[in-house]
């Protein structure tokens, strides 16, 4: 019985342990695959939403390159007055053809009454014809035959007898005035001498000027101005701002206007002027100068070379020619020049300057040095009380010893260049002191030696020109002595030089 409830026991329980196993693999836990479903779906929500993004991202950066590539359409405003129309009439009043005009353009209209006074009965109907033409050119031509004008603004046709203008004049408000005075008496007799009567004189000399009212702009403005306004028209210019009101017929406002460009055009040329000019200290054997003859044959090539000589010349001291002007056209060397003035000795460059100068105004080049020397000095003598005293006045006077170079250029119409040129030089020989009255009176002579001319030459841009023949002849006194104490004084001597310089004028001529 023990042994049969023994074995029962045993097969209840691997009976009930069957059971449990059984429903163990029926039963299950859910929660972690929830978990992961959830999650599963979470991630794929998020990558749906960053696609979206993405697209959203890259549709807009498609936009934005769109509308860089694209500029904005801005519709035009449209002009009444380029609308186009045929229209013809026959002795109509002036009047009635702008209301015409104004209907069709779909503008407001209002006309000046000065207009009565200023168009003559005889003249306000018009006769014309035109056909398939704008409005403001059928405006422009009819206004041009009334002489008045018009003006489009806030919607009205507003027609008016007088124009009115602002022009910018673009002048510097300053004059430069020029005087030349060459010559003189040159025998010496000037002046009344006592016992002659008729004392024997000589004079010829040459005198011009270019005075500042020639050279002021604005002064000549205002009278040209002047003479093209009507009666009823009235200008106003400004010097500081160099500006110019205009009010006037529309046909006298044009005419001053074309006389403004043009003045502008020739007023504003610039002449370039490239000079040299050079002393050539001349060689012994060369007594007459430079034979300016053989330039010709140093320089011709493809060059033109003309040669003139100047008789406009005047000089302190004799000299063995006159001075020539040379012109060369076409390819002109001033290196080859110099070359050739090196033949006939040495060469010194006194001055070489470039100087850029406004259409007939003056330009100077001095070079050289300014010598003060005592013109007079007198003595006077006062005596007050048994007491004497002395004093002494002193008056001072200076000469310019160099070259002065006067050049006033013209351009013509076709760029012809019309050159006024002034060359002096000026030599200071000597300063002598005199004395008169015992010593009480003291004056300084100078002696200078003057070298003058005028001339006028006509050249082209790009030619070169040159003046030369201006010879000076320097005397001087060399003392040769031994260098020897008590000796020197008795071994010396005096030794006579001569020298002779030619002073040569380059200057190349450009336009601007």
């Amino acid at each position: 019985m023990a042994r049969r409830w023994y074995g029962l026991k045993w097969v209840i329980v691997i009976t009930f342990s069957l059971i449990l196993i059984s429903c163990g693999a029926e039963i299950k836990d859910t929660s972690y695959e929830k978990e992961a479903a959830g999650i599963k779906k979470l991630l794929k929500s998020q990558v749906e939403l960053t696609n979206r993004e993405r697209q959203k991202l890259m549709m807009m950066q498609r936009k934005r390159r769109l509308l860089s590539l694209l500029k904005p359409i801005v519709s035009p405003q449209v002009n009444p007055l380029n609308q186009r129309i045929t229209m013809s009439f026959r002795g109509l009043s002036y009047e009635k053809v702008f209301y015409f005009l104004a209907v069709k353009a779909g503008l407001n209209l209002v006309l000046d009454p000065a207009l009565n006074e200023v168009i003559p009965s005889e003249d306000s109907k018009i006769t014309f014809t035109f056909k398939d033409m704008t409005i403001k050119d059928i405006l422009d031509e009819i206004c041009r035959v009334l002489d008045i004008t018009y003006q489009v603004k806030n919607g009205v046709l507003w027609v008016k007898p007088f124009a009115e203008k602002f022009i910018a004049l673009d002048f510097l408000p300053f004059t430069k005035s020029s005087s030349l005075n060459i010559g003189g008496d040159v025998l010496g007799g000037g002046g009344s001498q006592e016992g002659i009567n008729n004392p024997l004189t000589g004079q010829f000399t040459i005198t011009g000027s270019i005075e500042k009212g020639v050279s002021d702009i604005y002064s000549q403005i205002a009278t040209a101005v002047k003479s093209m306004l009507s009666k009823n028209g009235i200008y106003i210019i400004n010097r500081s701002l160099g500006l110019l009101y205009v009010k006037d017929r529309p046909s006298r406002v044009r005419a001053v206007e074309e006389y403004i460009s043009k003045l502008r055009k020739e007023y504003l040329k610039q002449v370039i002027l490239d000079v040299k000019i050079v002393e050539v200290n001349l060689s012994k054997n060369v007594n007459r100068g430079i034979d300016w003859l053989q330039l010709t044959n140093y320089l011709m090539g493809n060059n033109h070379i003309s040669l003139k000589s100047l008789s406009a010349f005047f000089s302190t001291q004799p000299t063995s020619q006159n001075p020539v002007q040379i012109t060369i056209s076409g390819t002109p060397s001033i290196n080859a020049v110099l070359n050739f003035l090196a033949q006939y000795g040495k060469l010194r460059i006194v001055s070489n300057p470039i100087v850029r100068v406004l259409n007939n105004q003056p330009a100077l080049i001095s070079v050289g040095t300014s010598i003060a020397y005592i013109k007079k000095i007198e003595k006077q003598t006062t005596s007050e009380g048994g007491a004497t005293s002395t004093s002494m006045t002193i008056d001072t006077s200076s000469l310019f010893q160099g070259i002065l170079l006067g050049i006033t250029p013209h351009v013509t119409a076709n760029d012809t260049v019309i050159l006024q040129v002034v060359p002096i030089k000026s030599d200071i020989l000597s300063l002598d002191k005199a004395e008169f009255e015992n010593g009480d009176y003291f004056v300084t002579l100078p002696k200078v030696n003057l070298r003058e001319m005028t001339t006028l030459i006509k050249t082209k841009p790009g030619d070169l020109v040159i003046i030369g023949g201006l010879i000076l002849e320097k005397k001087g006194n060399n003392e040769n002595r031994l260098e020897i104490p008590l000796l020197d004084r008795i071994f010396r001597s005096n030794q006579l030089t001569s020298s002779k310089t030619e002073l040569v004028i380059l200057i190349r001529v450009r336009v601007d």
